[in-house]
């Protein structure tokens, strides 16, 4: 299988969406999922234009930044969902959670334990 490069205008993108949601979230503009799911419609629609090239690529970026994002949130709202966890605790905990996953999967039932002994689910 040969292995799969990403253009300089994938990577552009994904890197201004990031930064632009950074901007939202510190004005206070971000509506977690509900946003990210309005960004990601967005970006299939003008996908679906037919653009090719640079374009193409720079909304293929955008679009997986945002279905990414979009999979971050609805976790946190599980989270906040089933622990009672407010929004900053919900983020860190899914955070820490990815983190144990990609570096220390062996450590994720004990996380789990603890989360489920510090916050009962509802």
């Amino acid at each position: 299988m040969a292995a799969q490069t990403v253009s300089a205008a994938y990577v552009e993108a994904i890197t201004d969406e990031r930064q632009m949601l950074r901007g939202m979230e510190a004005r206070g503009e971000y509506n977690g999922a509900e946003d990210a799911k309005a960004f990601l419609s967005n970006c299939e629609a003008t996908l679906r234009r037919g653009f090719s090239g640079e374009v193409r690529e720079n909304l293929r970026g955008a679009r997986d930044f945002w279905r990414g994002q979009l999979a971050k949130e609805t976790e946190v709202e599980r989270v906040m969902r089933d622990t009672g966890m407010d929004r900053m605790q919900a983020v860190n905990h899914v955070r820490g959670r990815n983190w144990l996953r990609a570096q220390h999967p062996h450590l994720l039932r004990l996380f789990d334990q603890v989360t489920r002994e510090r916050f009962p689910t509802k």
